[in-house]
């Protein structure tokens, strides 16, 4: 059963641009325990940063251009390697090695692009509104 879990703190920020904190003094826990765990506490975490931010999307065309140098730097070291001190690796570990790294570093990129993609249409498709209406003048409600 796939059952929606907004976030709702996410949620009510969203709702305003023009936001103030209101300092308070918490007092402290007088009786018992917390009873929210941290395992808790992180699935929370985890639901907000999915919910509220393209930064995980993101993460993929990172992995992809670090991969990507990677594997230009291994590529140029093997090549002045081989210039150098010639056979030093075993016949084909180096090009195999580049062609993974190759492979990986091209599937993260456009998974990137797809994850770029998702995200905008995510952002458009969600149900709530661009804009908060705070006052209208002759419209009848």
């Amino acid at each position: 059963m796939n059952v929606a879990t907004p976030y709702v703190r996410g949620l009510v920020s969203s709702l305003s641009k023009n936001q103030i904190g209101v300092p308070y003094h918490r007092t402290t826990r007088k009786f018992g325990k917390s009873k929210f765990p941290l395992s808790k506490l992180i699935s929370l975490a985890v639901d907000g940063i999915i919910s509220h931010s393209v930064a995980p999307l993101r993460v993929a065309t990172l992995v992809a251009v670090l991969t990507g140098i990677a594997s230009v730097i291994l590529g140029a070291s093997y090549f002045l390697g081989r210039l150098i001190w010639g056979d030093i690796w075993p016949d084909g570990l180096a090009t195999m090695l580049l062609i993974q790294l190759s492979g990986i570093a091209m599937n993260a990129f456009f998974l990137g692009v797809i994850g770029e993609y998702l995200s905008r249409i995510y952002q458009q498709l969600r149900d709530i509104p661009i804009t908060v209406v705070a006052k209208s003048i002759n419209f009848n409600e």
